[in-house]
């Protein structure tokens, strides 16, 4: 990306100009590898004087993103320029990288770029180096959790089970979620409309008797959410 842009004042003349990226001073003309810039938004900012003391401010944001054609580049890039060090693991990165361009089911995709991180982090510091790896990590993430994800996450309750629990009973909670695209952002869970913690332990003395339901919400980086309940008893000690 290359920085380009104008300033004129056709009366006073112009004084001064200043330019900023993220904060940061740049020049007219510069040169920014989008490789040292984070996955987002980014604004450029110029700022001007003329000489007669007006102040004029011009901005444009911008975005980076990933893509697996763009992590093919950059793992193509890395192997040129020595970042990864074997022929071999560079073949296998762009084979996995091939593999998630070749299908169209999403799943699938998610599951080859999961297997690619895999394979950098295994890597990592050995066959390529740390500062390669870490990219290739975050950008291959970003590919996974920007995919048009539509299904809700899945949810498993292992524990509490709807049945009866006597007060004596010991219970701790147990339950997961999963999604296959995207992956799980969040998940929490509410006793009786109280927030607990997966594997907390519950004093079941301290429910009143009857009816208490778990509910387990999760939510995918795409922003689709799912519940699931469960209720139980708990009765005297017979």
């Amino acid at each position: 990306l290359t920085l380009e842009f104008v300033v004129t004042d056709d009366i006073a003349g112009v004084k001064s100009v200043e330019a900023l990226l993220d904060g940061k001073v740049v020049t007219n003309g510069q040169k920014i590898d989008l490789y040292t810039l984070a996955l987002g938004e980014h604004t450029f900012i110029v700022n001007a004087i003329d000489k007669a003391g007006n102040a004029s401010t011009q901005s444009v944001a911008f975005s980076v993103i990933a893509t697996v054609d763009s992590l093919k580049a950059a793992v193509d890039r890395f192997y040129q320029d020595g970042s990864i060090k074997s022929k071999g693991l560079y073949k296998e990165l762009m084979e996995e990288l091939n593999h998630a361009s070749y299908t169209s089911n999403l799943e699938h995709v998610s599951e080859a770029l999961r297997e690619f991180i895999h394979e950098v982090k295994e890597k990592r510091g050995r066959l390529i180096t740390t500062k390669a790896a870490d990219l290739l990590i975050a950008d291959a993430t970003w590919v996974i959790v920007h995919l048009p994800d539509t299904e809700a996450p899945y949810i498993k309750i292992q524990s509490p089970h709807a049945e009866r629990y006597t007060q004596s009973q010991s219970l701790r909670l147990s339950f997961s979620a999963y999604d296959e695209i995207t992956g799980v952002k969040q998940v929490t869970a509410v006793l009786d409309d109280v927030p607990l913690m997966n594997g907390q332990k519950i004093n079941l003395r301290a429910l009143s008797l009857g009816s208490h339901t778990l509910t387990v919400t999760a939510v995918d980086y795409a922003g689709n959410t799912s519940s699931k309940s469960v209720t139980f008893k708990v009765v005297h000690r017979k």
